[in-house]
């Protein structure tokens, strides 16, 4: 598919100030996926690979092989696949962007996710545009009225050693927070909260607090509590329960 089949809205009438000062649709597309911390993606509404930057095929694809062509579910944990599939067929029926924050590979990842004119193969077009949580803001400003879509499945990667309650304390880390401040939030002592992250660092093969920090950013876990939770897989019920799934924690405690 040529940049002028996926790049070029349908209705000259927008377009035609740009084309005069000779700025054509082919340009445009080309300019945007050279954006050092955009990595543009074309996927169907079936979940294939239409469009692959570099960026992108650098990231997922291995090596001497194209994504173009294959099912998300080839390179994406497969329920996450199903949840972003969904997603786009949910933003061409309602022809409204969308903002998607996940997970894959234990990288956080914020896409815009808008619906594109035509089709291909009898399936409609939605483009991805994604950066690295790390790279940019986590959400959009809430008066953009954008929503935002959080998958309930997540590629955690390296992460995925942790227990739910390591990546709750993975994130506070990534947040800056001293395990004095961490034992004050949730309400433990700081004894058990140094257990975590000599456990964390371990499992992780890391030992520098910032270390954690960075892997924590990476991921894209970091943030508001709520959404920590929701990274750590767990309800505030099983939180003020006293759920934790730790075994060997000291003095037999549960964070």
């Amino acid at each position: 598919m040529s940049s002028d089949e996926v790049g070029k809205p349908a209705g000259e009438p927008r377009w035609s100030p740009l084309e005069q000062a000779g700025l054509d649709s082919a340009f445009l597309w080309q300019t945007l996926c050279d954006l050092y911390f955009v990595r543009i993606t074309v996927v169907s509404t079936d979940g294939r690979v239409v469009f692959a930057d570099d960026r992108v095929e650098a990231r997922y694809a291995h090596p001497g092989e194209s994504l173009v062509g294959k099912q998300l579910s080839d390179f994406v944990d497969p329920k996450l696949a199903l949840e972003l599939v969904k997603i786009a067929r949910d933003v061409v029926r309602s022809e409204t962007p969308v903002v998607v924050q996940w997970v894959a590979k234990g990288v956080g990842i914020c896409s815009s996710v808008r619906s594109l004119p035509g089709s291909w193969q009898g399936q409609r077009l939605v483009l991805v545009a994604s950066h690295d949580k790390v790279c940019g803001s986590q959400s959009p400003p809430a008066e953009d009225g954008v929503r935002v879509i959080r998958p309930v499945a997540r590629d955690l990667g390296p992460l995925g050693v942790l227990t739910r309650r390591e990546l709750q304390i993975l994130a506070l880390i990534a947040d800056g927070m001293t395990s004095a401040q961490i034992a004050d939030r949730l309400g433990r002592s700081v004894k058990t909260v140094e257990w975590h992250r000599v456990s964390i660092g371990k499992k992780l093969g890391l030992k520098s607090r910032v270390d954690l920090a960075h892997i924590g950013l990476i991921a894209g876990i970091g943030g508001d509590l709520d959404r920590i939770r929701e990274a750590a897989g767990f309800s505030r019920h099983d939180e003020e329960s006293g759920v934790a799934d730790e075994r060997g924690a000291p003095d037999g405690a549960s964070l």
